[in-house]
């Protein structure tokens, strides 16, 4: 169960989704380095705690440059094509 979360604060849902059966868990990367208390590099580690795989989407104009820190940690790129919320 591929799980791709569009929401503010992704640390908060990691444990409720693994626990709801998901084997990947794909956020948002700026949802997590907009977030003051977890950051990107920590989402990743406590996805990958759960078992579940790791994914990260970026938005269009975000560049493939943020991914240098966290891109061992991580088993899925997704390039949004549109902004999220964007009807297309």
């Amino acid at each position: 169960l591929d799980c791709h979360m569009m929401v503010t604060r992704p640390s908060r849902m990691i444990d409720d989704i693994a626990n709801a059966g998901g084997s990947r868990y794909t956020f948002h990367y700026e949802a997590a380095e907009a977030d003051m208390v977890v950051g990107v590099k920590e989402v990743c580690r406590q996805i990958k705690s759960t078992g579940m795989a790791c994914g990260v989407a970026l938005k269009p104009a975000t560049p493939f440059s943020v991914l240098a820190d966290i891109i061992a940690l991580v088993d899925l790129v997704l390039v949004m094509t549109v902004e999220p919320g964007f009807g297309g």
